[in-house]
């Protein structure tokens, strides 16, 4: 448990997990600011490049447990607020694992507040926790936001952010349609008393496509979400060269969204600009002083691979590369001293520069791909109950706690009864059935089709407990 702690200009990437994990929101007061995190979460799943857990006192009395928060619990440990403001949080490669979002708020996490973040390659996902403040991100994703059991009145905020989706998730082929994917979430009150003024584009399907599963752009107005929002292209400078600012004509900015720096995420240590990458012709490099080395610093660099010194090349401009390079550079100061590490960097010459679908999609303006028919987890009608593959669903495992097996209950209709009579609800995951595990739907339909007229033992969990109830076939 820790007070106001700040982590600013770090660069993190290469990691089995996450670069950055709060894992108690006890006390609260930090500031995680202008880092620069990426490729993380490369050994795990359902975990993302910043997580946190919540799990104080309020956790006890979460959503599904008791129905919601007891709010009176929920500043007795995360006293201060805790910022997340100017990271460039990414995921490049072509493969991410399941869950892998941005900024990742798990297991309870409050009181964050959420500003001038670029996300890349995935998006931010609020699981029940009390008073997020999301506003003024950028996000570049196939991966939809995920709004994942929000207690009522959870007095989050979402506005005044640019949401831009692009091509599709790794794994699939059929281009991402919808912006949020929404599990457990209260339905019989709206989500958010400020969720207005945000900026959406979807480049696979610029008109036909949707804000959240079951909603339409004309629907979720209805709804009292985005009345004023933004429906088209935000106008990115230069986003090849990852500048993500809109120009100054972009209507995003009417919705009060303002730009923030894109040069200023991660260590302030020499630095080369960019951090290596693939070309086909040539690359431009940048090279940026030690900022501890003082006003009169000097850069020099290597191309050859060997260790750079005071006799090796000065730097004074952006040069370029026309195969394959590894650059070295560091600081010197006026006095002849190195301030901080060499700093290296390969840049590779291809025959052709690959993207993740994002960005391809995103720098094509169209998607370019063959627009494919997406088959969602298996979901099938088990004597009135529906139920769903939970194991094909990433949204349902991480929403429901980790569980990556068995049958989750979406709904219970009417003549469902023995489920219900025996004290099942929507949102358990059937798991066992005398004792013997369940996978998945078919196997335990299979079960029930065979029971008539007996009493099963079903296990099922949810929200980290496990229960046996007694399911009388009819």
């Amino acid at each position: 448990m820790s007070h106001k702690i700040t982590a600013a200009h770090n660069t993190i990437y290469n990691c089995p997990r996450a670069g950055i994990c709060i894992n108690d929101g006890t006390w609260g007061g930090h500031i995680i600011e202008h880092n620069d995190i990426w490729e993380t979460v490369r050994e795990t799943g359902e975990h993302g490049p910043f997580n946190s857990w919540g799990r104080e006192r309020q956790w006890k009395t979460r959503p599904g447990k008791t129905g919601n928060f007891d709010t009176k619990l929920t500043r007795l440990d995360a006293i201060d607020n805790t910022i997340i403001r100017n990271n460039r949080i990414a995921n490049y490669r072509k493969s991410i694992s399941a869950g892998n979002w941005t900024i990742d708020l798990d297991d309870g996490s409050s009181y964050f507040e959420i500003y001038n973040n670029l996300s890349l390659g995935s998006s931010i996902k609020l699981r029940d926790g009390m008073a997020r403040k999301v506003f003024n991100n950028i996000t570049v994703s196939a991966v939809p936001s995920g709004w994942h059991a929000w207690p009522k009145d959870s007095e989050d905020e979402i506005y005044k952010n640019i949401f831009v989706i692009a091509g599709t998730v790794p794994g699939k082929k059929a281009p991402t349609r919808n912006f949020i994917r929404t599990v457990k979430l209260p339905d019989d009150q709206e989500w958010s008393k400020n969720y207005n003024h945000n900026s959406y584009w979807n480049v696979n399907y610029p008109v036909n496509f949707d804000l959240a599963e079951t909603f339409d752009i004309t629907l979720w107005k209805a709804q009292g979400y985005d009345v004023d929002s933004y429906i088209g292209n935000p106008h990115f400078v230069d986003p090849l060269n990852g500048n993500y600012q809109v120009k100054e004509d972009s209507p995003v900015l009417k919705q009060g969204f303002k730009n923030f720096p894109m040069d200023k995420f991660g260590h302030e240590m020499t630095r080369i600009l960019p951090f290596g990458a693939d070309f086909e012709t040539s690359k431009t490099v940048t090279l940026k002083a030690d900022v501890e080395a003082g006003h009169k610093a000097e850069i020099f660099y290597t191309t050859d691979g060997s260790e750079p010194t005071l006799k090796s090349i000065p730097y004074t401009a952006p040069f370029t590369v026309t195969k394959t390079t590894t650059v070295k550079a560091i600081t010197f100061t006026d006095e002849g001293l190195a301030s901080g590490f060499t700093t290296e960097a390969t840049f590779t010459k291809v025959d052709q520069v690959t993207y993740p679908s994002w960005l391809s999609t995103l720098l094509a303006g169209k998607f370019e791909g063959e627009i494919e028919q997406e088959r969602g987890a298996l979901q099938k009608d088990v004597y009135g109950a529906t139920m769903i593959n939970i194991g094909e669903d990433p949204d349902l495992i991480d929403a429901n706690g980790g569980y990556n097996y068995g049958c989750y209950i979406k709904l219970i209709k009417k003549r469902g009864r023995m489920w219900t009579n025996a004290g099942l609800t929507k949102g358990w995951v059937i798991q066992k059935v005398n004792g013997v595990d369940v996978p998945g739907v078919r196997e335990l339909y299979k079960i029930v089709n065979t029971s008539k007229g007996k009493t099963l033992k079903v296990t099922a969990v949810k929200n980290y407990e496990s229960k046996v109830f007694d399911v009388q076939v009819k």
